[in-house]
């Protein structure tokens, strides 16, 4: 069973359920009984007996005793998250007389006097704030309070508002009866001799028989309920004299804590702009020097940019004189490439004629091969025929000495054509060796433009180490390049 069994049951004002559970068995043990009567809620403080006093008239009477006699004064005492008791609870919502007085009992003057956090009320001021749900009891819960506590004490009590119960009875309409019981005592006392001397003018005089006792006793009556009249409205007068020179010190208090933070506030904001004169001198200061140091760095950047723009042109002049060298050397080496490859040209030509000329000359072999063959032929045949003629013969001796001169002629030109195929190889692969190394050259001259282009936009100064290798580079370009042409 939860610990907060008990307060759900209160809540719910399912009272035959907690007679039922303060009964059973399982909570004969004291302790276990003690421990669920005084359990706190998770979330407000309360306990079982808060929630019991949270409705009007309720609960009974005998579970009010049950709970009181378990837990005792401190069930009473407890509060919740606002230093609420059971007894605030119960002003607050108009519990019977009984009940409250069996709390006022058990918790004594220490319960009548305990405030709360939220407005430093006391049980009667909630009682006096709420006066019209107690009805024809209010009354009675009224003196059985002042029975116990100290009567002046709790009648003069304040809130953290500045109001008396009284206060709050008379703003919700009490009766004269409650507002006379709710006086403080030493505003109640009346100077008796005057109320003596207001009632010795209403006893008759000694020749005059003529008004009755009854009358008399009218007047008399009359009398009393114009005093009793004119002491509530002189509490209330009186009263409310008391609330305005709290007022007015509470007033003229605040006014002197002002002046003061005035004063207060002038001194520190004199402090803050001495300071701050002395922050601005400061902050001047330092403009001044940064300005100083500004004009400083500006006339040495001056000095810096004159410097570097003289060697700038400087090397600029040199570069320029580079750039027409290498572009003459360029120019140079384009015109031998172009002799070059017009004497490429010619050769490709004189090669061509002479594959021209060598196959008219093959042809003009094979025609007088075929025409030697033909008469070599005829020569057989004739031969054939005249085995015994001489001279046919001697004429086929003298046609194979004609086709030893030609097999001879034959072969010389052919040793002539592959002398010339060679020697055109040999000047194509020249041609191309010349045409790579142009290229190369082409690209170093390239990128010793762009690098010197580079360093001529640099605004810093120029490395001694980086002239010696822009120098070391130009002489290894030279001499390659007199390597080539030679």
């Amino acid at each position: 069973m939860n610990d907060n069994h008990l307060i759900g049951l209160c809540h719910g004002k399912k009272w035959d359920e907690i007679r039922e559970f303060l009964d059973s068995d399982s909570t004969n043990n004291n302790d276990k009984k003690r421990q669920f009567v005084c359990y706190r809620g998770e979330w407000d403080d309360y306990t079982c007996l808060h929630h019991a006093c949270c409705y009007k008239g309720a609960p009974p009477v005998d579970i009010i005793k049950s709970l009181l006699d378990i837990g005792g004064k401190e069930l009473v005492m407890m509060t919740d998250s606002d230093k609420n008791t059971a007894l605030h609870f119960a002003c607050d919502n108009g519990v019977s007389f009984d009940v409250m007085k069996m709390l006022i009992d058990v918790g004594g003057k220490e319960l009548v006097v305990a405030k709360n956090s939220s407005n430093g009320d006391t049980a009667l001021h909630y009682l006096c704030y709420h006066i019209n749900r107690h009805t024809n009891a209010a009354t009675n819960k009224i003196e059985q309070i002042l029975q116990v506590a100290d009567t002046e004490t709790i009648l003069t009590e304040k809130n953290d508002n500045g109001y008396t119960p009284l206060d709050y009875a008379i703003r919700n309409k009490a009766n004269n009866k409650i507002k006379r019981l709710l006086q403080p005592r030493t505003i109640n006392k009346i100077d008796s001799a005057n109320i003596n001397d207001d009632a010795s003018n209403l006893v008759p005089d000694d020749h005059d028989n003529d008004t009755s006792i009854t009358e008399l006793q009218n007047q008399l009556q009359a009398a009393n309920q114009k005093i009793a009249d004119l002491e509530s409205h002189r509490a209330e007068h009186v009263l409310l004299a008391t609330r305005h020179q709290d007022q007015l010190q509470a007033a003229n208090q605040k006014n002197a804590d002002l002046e003061n933070e005035i004063e207060n506030q002038n001194a520190l904001l004199s402090e803050q702009s001495a300071n701050r004169l002395q922050d601005q001198a400061a902050y001047q200061k330092k403009i001044a020097d940064l300005d100083d140091k500004i004009e400083t760095h500006q006339t040495e950047y001056l000095r810096k940019i004159a410097h570097l723009s003289k060697e700038t042109s400087e090397e600029k002049a040199i570069q320029d004189t580079e750039i027409t060298y290498w572009k003459g050397r360029a120019d140079i080496f384009t015109d031998i490439c172009s002799e070059q490859k017009a004497e490429l040209q010619q050769l490709k030509e004189s090669s061509r004629h002479q594959d021209q000329l060598q196959a008219t000359r093959n042809q003009k072999f094979a025609d007088l091969e075929n025409e030697i063959e033909n008469k070599n032929v005829l020569l057989s045949e004739q031969a054939a025929h005249r085995l015994q003629d001489q001279s046919a013969s001697q004429k086929i001796l003298n046609a194979e000495k004609n086709n030893g001169l030609l097999s001879e002629q034959k072969a010389e030109q052919e040793k002539e054509i592959a002398f010339w195929k060679g020697r055109v190889n040999n000047l194509t692969e020249i041609c191309y060796e010349l045409k790579v190394e142009l290229q190369q050259l082409k690209d170093s001259t390239r990128i010793s433009i762009a690098n010197i282009k580079r360093e001529r936009d640099n605004d810093d100064d120029v490395d001694p180490s980086t002239q010696a290798r822009s120098s070391k580079t130009r002489s290894r370009v030279e001499s390659t390049t007199h390597a080539m042409h030679v």
